[in-house]
């Protein structure tokens, strides 16, 4: 069995040499122990799929998923509410040809979703969510070109009939931003490395689109709450990752002064435990 990058990163030694399967396998049982369980699992094997291929580089983690890799730089838990979701957003980097493989044979975004769970389809060809027998959900995502009707050399996978990325506007400042990777756990303890945009820049874009008119109130609210419970766990946690004009210049200035100057109010629950 082939380790992942996660997995590799996860095995502990002992002062000697262990089965690395084996060893990873207690340690989740000691994660599942320890109720520290967070990542959906067939939001875990997906992301795994994806690290795994030869196109990893070109896939980061967006949404309300992307909070478990800020979760666990910060060596924080957001509550439920925070990160309840039913399906996982998949940033495609589509500036260059987009070359997918499972087992060194060319295929595509849905063989990657199928390869993870084999029940998640189209609703047609050439769509750009799957959803599996569970009603769990993947949307792979592109931003959006300019001029719009421009054809983006990554924005199709090559495979006929495959899932089609969606160009979204704003996506290009996400796709444009430092990576930021950390390893998470998932529901069954096992270690997920997750690559998501770097927190200040994820954080701005919730505030720009919460602001957008054509956002639903209620999804907007929950925006809000998101981008302002990163400002805050940047402020305690992840100093290293405020925003910085140099290192974040992706970011338009419009979108950059969304974020607040001083101190951030979050409505998340207090970040740190209560050993005071």
């Amino acid at each position: 069995m082939k380790l992942t990058k996660a997995q590799k990163a996860f095995v502990l030694k002992q002062g000697k040499e262990a089965e690395p399967i084996a060893e990873i396998n207690q340690l989740a049982a000691v994660m599942r122990a320890l109720n520290h369980q967070r990542v959906p699992s067939i939001a875990a094997r997906l992301i795994r799929k994806l690290d795994e291929n030869p196109a990893a580089a070109r896939f980061r983690v967006v949404g309300t998923h992307a909070l478990y890799a800020y979760e666990a730089a910060a060596a924080v838990i957001f509550n439920g509410e925070m990160v309840a979701t039913g399906d996982l957003d998949v940033l495609i980097d589509d500036r260059a040809p987009l070359r997918i493989a499972i087992d060194g044979e060319a295929r595509g975004l849905e063989a990657i979703a199928r390869s993870a769970d084999p029940s998640f389809q189209q609703r047609q060809k050439g769509d750009f969510r799957l959803t599996n027998k569970e009603g769990f959900m993947v949307e792979f995502i592109r931003p959006e070109a300019r001029p719009a009707h421009r054809v983006m050399p990554g924005q199709v996978s090559g495979t006929e009939g495959d899932a089609v990325p969606a160009p979204i506007v704003g996506l290009e400042w996400l796709v444009s931003a430092p990576a930021f990777t950390a390893i998470a756990i998932d529901d069954r303890g096992f270690p997920v490395r997750m690559t998501a945009p770097a927190p200040a820049i994820w954080a701005a874009h919730k505030l720009w689109i919460s602001q957008r008119s054509d956002r639903d109130p209620g999804k907007a609210a929950r925006d809000r709450i998101q981008a302002e419970a990163i400002l805050g766990l940047i402020e305690d946690r992840l100093p290293q990752e405020m925003l910085d004009p140099v290192k974040h210049s992706a970011l338009p200035k419009f979108v950059a002064d969304l974020v607040p100057a001083g101190p951030v109010k979050s409505d998340q629950k207090k970040l740190t435990p209560d050993w005071e």
